[in-house]
This record gives C-alpha cells, structure tokens and sequence, in this order.
C-alpha cells in the first residue's frame, strides 16, 4: 500500500495504491492473481460554511472458497446446489461525492454513491435432468446507485438537532439469461437534544433493502432512544433498541423466471432490547501524546 497527499490552497488531494495477491488450491485445480487498487481523494473547502468532496476507486473482489468446489449439495428433491471451479476475481468500479453546508440553525448534506462491478459472480439457475441446478456464475455486471439528502435543523443551537434523511437505492443486475430493476426508497430521524451535562438521542429508519443477482432481501425498521449524562471522565448512558411497536416484519424473494419465490417472517411479540453502558476514564503517571493510526 502506498500514499501520496498533496495540499493546494483549499484543495487536498489523496492518491493511494495498493495491491491484492489472491492464491487457492483444490485437488488439482488451482489459480493466483494479482489486482491493483487505486483510488483517488479530493475535498475543497468553499468557505467556512460549504465543502465538497469526492472520491473514485477501483476495486478487486474474489469468489468464495466454498463456491470454487465441485461438490453438489442436495437441497431438496427438487433443488441441488453445485459449486463452480472456473469462477474468477471480478473489479468494483466507484464513486462519491458529497456535499454539506452547515451554518446557523440549517444544515444540508447531499451524498451519492455508485457502485459498477463487471463480470460479479452472481447466482444462476439451471434446469438439468428434473432438477434445479443451483450454481455461482460469472455474470455481466451489477450496479447500484444510492442517493440521500440530509436536513439539518438546530432551532435550540447545540441543544437541538433534528436530522431527516431522505434516500434511495436502485439497483441493476445483469446475468446471461436474466436483467432485473429494483428501487428501494428509505428515511431515516435523528435527534440529538443537549442541556449542560444530560443528552438524549432518538434514531429511527425504514427499511434498507438489497438486490443482488436476482435476490431481494429486505431490511428492518429499526428506532433506538436513549438518555445519559456526560462528565470529562465519566459517562452513563441507558436506552433501548425498537421501544415502538410490537410488530415485526421482513421479507425475502427470488425472482428467477425458473425458481421465483417469495418468504415472509411476520410476529406481532417483539420485546424491546434495554441496555446501560458506562463508562470512566483512569489517568495516571506520565502522559504522553497519542495519534491514531490511518492504514490498516
């Protein structure tokens, strides 16, 4: 891994490489790759109020291990899964930008994102023999597109922050016999509220769903709140996970033209999860001044 940072004015630029060895072995099949990983960073800072920032990449992903292998697991009598030994490391092409304002009692932040992966390894579905064969291929591509504008309210100051996200995903999969769409918006609250030592936060959002090859899985509406009160070297905090509501519900679906299905998880009984966390701050004997590392 290697980074270079170069500072012009208000501009800052961040170029950086670095570089995967991939390696497998398997009876008496095996392979070895080597992906490069560059990525560029910028950020300009308009005034003391706006920024922007910005960000592209290139990635390198590698099919699972346990996709590689020659085994065939029976599901059911209809369905059989077989592994795949000529997949094959695939590249992330992306992005993002972001932009924020901030200054009195309104704050605005615009975020976008886009993800391009060529030749993913994606499921497929086969008809072989009366069953249905399983299998991870090699597709065409997948992308996926996220968008969100966040609101900013302080009508207290630093007392109060209200905070509404507005967003949405679309996702685009691509496969040999397949092409699927998928649109999931979502919201998301938040609400910091301060007063001398006491802070209370609420943070509530919808579901945020992924589409991968031609599976749908939904994701769950989430709310948190919780009290505390903060000191410079100790801290006490109590809440409790989903205290809204008792219903519960998600969703899976697979919408292969061969195999298409559709489960649903639904209970009415959902409890909330209370917590407590503390937390103190111990300092003795020589100090000395710390710094975080930024590579891993």
């Amino acid at each position: 891994y290697a980074e270079y940072k170069l500072n012009k004015g208000k501009i800052n630029y961040t170029f950086n490489i670095s570089m995967m060895r991939t390696y497998y072995r398997q009876e008496d099949s095996k392979s070895e790759k080597y992906t490069f990983r560059p990525s560029i960073s910028t950020s300009y800072n308009i005034n003391d109020y706006t920024f922007i920032r910005g960000r592209a990449y290139i990635w390198g992903s590698n099919p699972s291990l346990g996709d590689l292998n020659k085994v065939e697991q029976v599901i059911d009598s209809f369905q059989i899964k077989r592994g795949n030994p000529d997949l094959v490391s695939f590249n992330d092409y992306g992005g993002n930008i972001t932009f924020g304002y901030n200054k009195g009692v309104i704050g605005l932040d615009f975020h976008a994102d886009y993800k391009y992966l060529d030749k993913p390894v994606m499921e497929s579905i086969l008809f072989e023999n009366n069953k249905f064969i399983r299998m991870q291929e090699n597709q065409k591509s997948h992308q996926r597109l996220s968008i969100e504008t966040s609101i900013k309210i302080r009508p207290l100051k630093e007392h109060l922050t209200i905070s509404i996200t507005p967003g949405i995903n679309n996702y685009k999969s691509v496969g040999h016999t397949y092409k699927h769409l998928y649109t999931n918006p979502y919201v998301r609250i938040n609400i910091d509220a301060m007063y001398k030592n006491w802070v209370m936060n609420f943070w509530a959002t919808t579901a945020y769903d992924w589409f991968y090859g031609e599976s749908m899985n939904q994701g769950e509406a989430f709310q948190m709140i919780s009290f505390g009160y903060n000191k410079p070297k100790w801290s006490l905090m109590a809440g409790a996970m989903n205290p809204i509501g008792s219903d519960y519900k998600t969703r899976n679906e697979n919408w292969s033209r061969l195999v298409s299905s559709r489960s649903q998880l639904i209970g009415d009984n959902l409890t909330p999860l209370f917590f407590i966390r503390g937390s103190i701050s111990i300092n003795f004997g020589r100090q000395f001044k710390t710094g975080n590392r930024r590579i891993n």
